[in-house]
């Protein structure tokens, strides 16, 4: 601790008051107990100045400026006065780097949260960027495929059409020429006008010949003559010699006629015949169709 050394100086009159004054905080600061300050040394303290923003901004004080009121002050005063200086220095220090953590923190997390929101942004327009192009791909893939199946089905229901079609029409066919035969046969087996039509029909197509003979079935032979007993006379404009040769053991609608020339079936079974050739040669096509509709 301080001990105060006693003067030999004569110091005059005048300066006992600061000398008092200064032996008295002298006093004070070396008894290290925690007596209040009188309020004349207080005036003399220094009141804390405000926090500065920044170390740039705090004075610096040197030996020179402490004794600005011209008072001498003892070593003790002077190394109080700088750790006082130092810990407020430290203090405001502390306070500002506290301060520019925080403003760092602040200034991260501001540039996180932005830089994430506008990452969130442009990752969902690209989101729905990319599901839109997707669903338009998968509808044209769609569009497309639903578009081969109906040309594909529209072929194969062609196809099956034209193949019922002639099945069918080979059923018609037969159903038609057995309705044929039939009506001719019972038609021959009822009228004997039938059988006469049948031969002046054929025998009108010639030309006048020498001779011609009929032959006949003696069943449609019969019914012939039960009709017309001189139809050899319907027949002179092609020949004078018209003889009929009924035939004992052919069916019923047997007929041929015989020239010198030629010998021509007349009969049911050839015109059956005729009438079957007749339809097969019937033919299904796009332009038949067209026609039919």
């Amino acid at each position: 601790m301080y001990k105060e050394k006693p003067s030999r100086s004569i110091i005059k009159g005048g300066r006992n008051a600061s000398i008092q004054q200064f032996s008295h905080t002298v006093e004070i600061f070396s008894s290290g107990d925690d007596t209040e300050v009188p309020d004349d040394v207080q005036d003399n303290v220094t009141e804390p100045e405000p926090p500065y923003q920044s170390y740039r901004d705090m004075p610096i004080e040197r030996p020179d400026e402490i004794m600005q009121s011209g008072e001498v002050k003892s070593d003790e005063e002077i190394s109080f006065m700088q750790r006082k200086m130092l810990r407020d220095a430290s203090d405001r220090a502390e306070k500002i780097l506290n301060r520019s953590k925080l403003e760092a923190e602040q200034i991260k997390k501001d540039a996180y949260e932005e830089g994430y929101n506008k990452g969130h942004q442009e990752g969902m327009m690209d989101g729905r960027t990319a599901a839109k192009q997707q669903a338009e791909a998968e509808f044209r893939q769609t569009i497309e495929k639903y578009q081969s199946a109906v040309a594909h089905s529209i072929v194969q229901i062609g196809e099956e059409r034209e193949e019922s079609f002639h099945r069918y029409l080979d059923e018609l066919k037969d159903v038609a020429i057995a309705v044929a035969e039939k009506v001719i046969h019972i038609s021959l087996e009822t009228s004997g006008e039938i059988i006469k039509r049948m031969i002046i029909a054929e025998v009108e197509k010639m030309k006048r010949t020498e001779w011609i003979k009929i032959y006949i079935d003696k069943y449609d032979y019969e019914k012939l003559i039960s009709v017309d007993e001189d139809v050899a006379a319907d027949l002179a404009r092609i020949s004078d010699n018209v003889k009929f040769v009924v035939q004992d053991k052919e069916s019923v609608g047997y007929a041929v006629i015989e020239t010198p020339s030629e010998m021509i079936d007349i009969g049911v079974g050839s015109q059956i015949d005729s009438i079957r050739e007749n339809l097969n040669g019937v033919s299904f096509d796009e332009d038949d169709e067209e026609g039919m509709e």
